[in-house]
């Protein structure tokens, strides 16, 4: 199962999750990290571990349906079936979780 990671600090939980899936004999894999933080520690240590990384700023203008549309895309393009926070502080809207959930009903 492909896991994606929401993370905006510096990622010791994240990468917790990354190497339980490394080192364990499990069938979870880490297949994207996104953050809306360039600067946030997690992602050099995702890129560590070869796990792909995207940033995704968080715009007032372009408002929160836009930003989690364009992580929704990722998280799809990704093949993501279950979706970890770890750090992650924003709220994720009714929306977002309907649609996420629609997507990977399997």
């Amino acid at each position: 199962m492909k896991i994606g990671i929401l993370s905006w600090g510096n990622g010791n939980n994240a990468e917790n999750i990354i190497r339980y899936c490394l080192d364990e004999d499990t069938k979870l894999t880490v297949s994207c990290l996104i953050s809306d933080n360039k600067n946030a520690g997690v992602i050099s240590k995702a890129k560590k571990y070869k796990i792909p990384t995207y940033v995704v700023p968080y715009s007032k203008k372009k408002g929160k349906t836009y930003h989690e549309s364009i992580i929704l895309n990722i998280l799809k393009s990704n093949g993501v079936a279950l979706l970890c926070l770890a750090g992650h502080m924003r709220i994720l809207t009714a929306n977002f979780i309907k649609t996420f959930c629609r997507e990977n009903k399997n």
